[in-house]
């Protein structure tokens, strides 16, 4: 992604839900590895763009599936990348009944070093 001939990041933007397992989660650790949470991957089904406002829009359906088990969420994410450059996502998520919950989704962008930036998450509750 560009703005301005300039490098916004330095590989696409990533969707995952795995993270590792904290005391908290004794509990449900194995069902999510039983759920291959940790093998899960994004697909993408259908993506839109349109200029709005003086901004692009970019809207995706996808879900994040665990091969060879399941599909274990269905995502519609919506970038809106501003005149400006600034990037702003927002993650409408419906998990599949029957799944072991999750506790976040995580999107995750890496900016470029030109940046002086680290990686950024953030996270949206389930």
């Amino acid at each position: 992604m560009n703005f301005e001939n300039h490098s916004i990041l330095e590989r696409p933007m990533e969707i995952n839900i795995w993270r590792a397992p904290t005391d908290n989660d004794s509990d449900i650790k194995g069902k999510w590895k039983e759920a291959h949470y940790h093998r899960a991957s994004s697909r993408g089904y259908e993506t839109r763009w349109e200029e709005k406002d003086g901004s692009l829009v970019i809207s995706t359906e996808m879900s994040m599936v665990a091969a060879p088990i399941q599909r274990i969420l269905m995502i519609d994410a919506v970038w809106t990348i501003g005149a400006d450059g600034a990037l702003n996502g927002r993650l409408d998520v419906k998990k599949r009944c029957g799944v072991p919950g999750t506790s976040a989704i995580w999107s995750q962008t890496v900016p470029s070093k030109a940046d002086g930036a680290d990686n950024l998450f953030r996270s949206w509750p389930c």
